[in-house]
């Protein structure tokens, strides 16, 4: 007992120094080791968790706790950080390959898949949860912790109010979607009230009354966070938001222009050009936009030349989604430089060394960025086309807006342009189509657009700007009956979105159901007076 005592105090020291190194797969790695020895010792079990955390290893960890749970049911630290590893990387855990419903202005894609989870855990005898159901476990963890302290801990009541605005957002009937929303109000106005300093509570507080449309309240609770947080961005990004809500674009600009300057964030980029567009035109836009494109180079340009996979979760062993153990570190380089750490495993994406040129400096095609050795080129999988590389996902979310500027400017070829330079991306994701098919509405192919727009949704069915487009061409070719029916599908993932409610009381007029056209239509109305210039649903954040 003393020795394996004696052993865990030079483990606990090592790991102190490493974690200066930052080299947190190598203490990942020695608190493995020592498992071997340290039988239900839960100390080496938590750290190990820890350690995994850091080390970008998040499914990983989220059993290791899990294990710890096991051994500990009563340990709130343990409980709040299951649910914390959830709702943080619940995209990063293995085997979510599915759609559900979500914003389709965030950007954020609705088809997930990390990297290399395919070959490794299709021969695991567990299967991973449904996404809902993790969403549903994380409010189960965070229930327990709340459960465990009279009063409950502030961050057991921040946690579980995020996780039920989380399950919010992907619920489509109108009436859970709201008791969700107003359940984690209260539960946040409970965590304010224990902890009145609390910048993320009150983030999360105005962040969820913003979704219900209530934009007054929304702003005392976000100025009272910029307050307590000034230079929180992510604070900054949805008061913006709130400004545009109100109309109050020129103040809107300063504050997003002064947020962009002190915070080169490409969310917050794409939100000004946004702001842009209605002050002063499109080709501003455009302008912001390749600003947002030359963060993407200088931000992701080390990892592509260095051919590292992308932040975390890309790289598997036999352990699970572990990473390579070389180290980010360079001053704790445990093999030679000259070694590849990309997997060669099914779906891996390998990277020719650099991007020398971006759009906006005489972009080099994206195809050359992909190696002739490629393993999605020689075995693709039947999935690997119809999703994207978590790397990509901000990029093509930039080039969506490029794409719509150029053709409000009326410049076809310079949007067709876009979407050939980043065609080999994923060429049959839905973002993709979506393109494709704004172009064709443009040049006044309805045909080829409609069947454009049909296979965006085929391949994600809660594609917000895809139903919007897709149910304006319907009813300009006059299939008012379905254009009916997409409406109403966009209303039910946006439903505080004025846009289909607006086109559901054109597609009613048509059809000559005049009176509850004339009902559909105030209500958008009603929703415009609140509606910002971009989703909220564009800022995702827990902690």
């Amino acid at each position: 007992m003393k020795l394996h005592q004696a052993a865990y105090n030079i483990l606990a020291l090592l790991s102190i120094f490493l974690s200066r190194k930052q080299a947190f797969h190598i203490i990942a790695d020695s608190y493995e080791q020592a498992l071997r020895f340290s039988f239900e010792h839960f100390q080496t079990w938590f750290n190990y968790g820890l350690s995994l955390i850091s080390s970008g290893q998040s499914f990983r960890a989220y059993l290791i706790f899990k294990e710890c749970l096991r051994m500990q049911p009563k340990n709130l630290q343990v409980c709040l950080q299951l649910a914390k590893i959830i709702l943080e990387y619940i995209y990063d855990f293995p085997s979510l390959f599915e759609t559900f419903p979500s914003s389709g202005e965030d950007g954020q894609p609705l088809l997930k898949q990390t990297l290399n989870q395919q070959q490794y855990y299709l021969n695991q005898h567990e299967q991973r949860p449904r996404f809902i159901d993790l969403i549903d476990e994380a409010i189960d963890y965070c229930q327990q912790a709340k459960d465990l302290d009279n009063p409950p801990f502030a961050r057991s009541l921040l946690l579980l109010a995020i996780a039920k605005s989380f399950k919010a957002r992907q619920t489509s009937i109108h009436h859970d979607r709201q008791a969700l929303f107003h359940s984690a109000i209260i539960d946040l106005r409970e965590s304010i009230e224990l902890d009145p300093y609390d910048s993320i509570a009150h983030f999360h507080l105005a962040h969820n009354l913003s979704f219900l449309n209530q934009t007054q309240e929304a702003l005392k609770s976000i100025e009272t966070c910029l307050l307590l947080s000034p230079d929180d961005k992510y604070a900054l990004h949805l008061y913006t938001l709130l400004l545009t809500a109100q109309k109050q674009m020129p103040e809107a600009y300063a504050q997003i222009y002064r947020a962009t300057n002190d915070y080169p964030d490409i969310n917050l980029l794409l939100t000004k050009a946004g702001i842009e567009e209605e002050l002063y035109g499109c080709e501003q836009s455009i302008i912001t936009c390749k600003e947002a494109l030359r963060i993407w180079k200088n931000e992701y340009q080390p990892i592509l030349t260095n051919n590292l996979p992308y932040l975390r979760d890309t790289s598997h062993s036999s352990g699970g989604n572990r990473p390579s153990s070389r180290s980010q570190n360079p001053s704790v380089n445990l093999e030679t430089d000259g070694e590849q750490i990309l997997s060669s495993q099914q779906g891996t994406l390998k990277v020719e060394d650099g991007i020398k040129n971006l759009f906006l400096f005489g972009f080099r095609p994206f195809a050359s960025l992909i190696n002739d050795d490629n393993p999605l080129r020689n075995n693709p999988s039947p999935t690997q086309f119809f999703s994207v590389q978590p790397i990509y996902f901000s990029l093509l979310q930039i080039f969506e807006h490029l794409v719509r500027y150029y053709i409000k400017l009326d410049k076809i070829d310079e949007s067709e342009r876009c979407v050939k330079e980043i065609s080999s991306l994923s060429p049959l994701c839905h973002q993709m189509f979506y393109m494709r098919g704004l172009i064709n509405d443009a040049r006044g192919q309805l045909k080829l657009a409609k069947l454009n727009y049909n296979d965006a949704l085929a391949i994600n069915p809660y594609h917000f700007p895809t139903l919007i487009q897709l149910t304006k061409l319907l009813i300009q070719i006059g299939n008012y009956s379905l254009a009916e029916k997409y409406a109403r599908d966009a209303i039910s993932i946006q439903p505080s979105n004025y846009q289909p409610w607006y086109l559901l009381s054109l597609s009613m007029e048509a059809r000559g159901e005049y009176e509850q056209s004339v009902d559909v239509g105030a209500t958008a109305v009603h929703l415009e007076e609140d509606s910002p210039i971009v989703s909220y649903h564009s800022i995702i954040r827990v902690l």
